[in-house]
C-alpha cells in the first residue's frame, strides 16, 4: 500500500501574480524515515483565496 502526502503553499504579492508550489510525497508506511518518491510542481495563474472555497483554489493545484 502506498500513503501520498500532499500540501500546497502559496506566494502573493499585490505586484505580482499568486503562484503555488504543489508537492506529493509518497511513503509506505506511517512509520517511514524516508519516502519512496516524490513529486514538486511549481504553479502560476492560482485563483486568489475565498473562505469557503477550497475547490477554486486547492483542488486544481493538486
Amino acid at each position: 500500500m502506498n500513503i501520498a502526502c500532499i500540501d500546497v503553499g502559496y506566494t502573493e504579492s499585490e505586484s505580482k501574480p499568486t503562484t503555488a508550489i504543489a508537492a506529493c510525497v509518497i511513503i509506505s508506511d506511517w512509520r517511514d524515515t524516508a519516502s519512496s518518491s516524490e513529486h514538486v510542481v511549481h504553479l502560476t495563474d492560482v485563483q486568489a483565496y475565498q473562505p469557503g472555497e477550497f475547490y477554486r483554489r486547492e483542488l486544481p493545484c493538486i
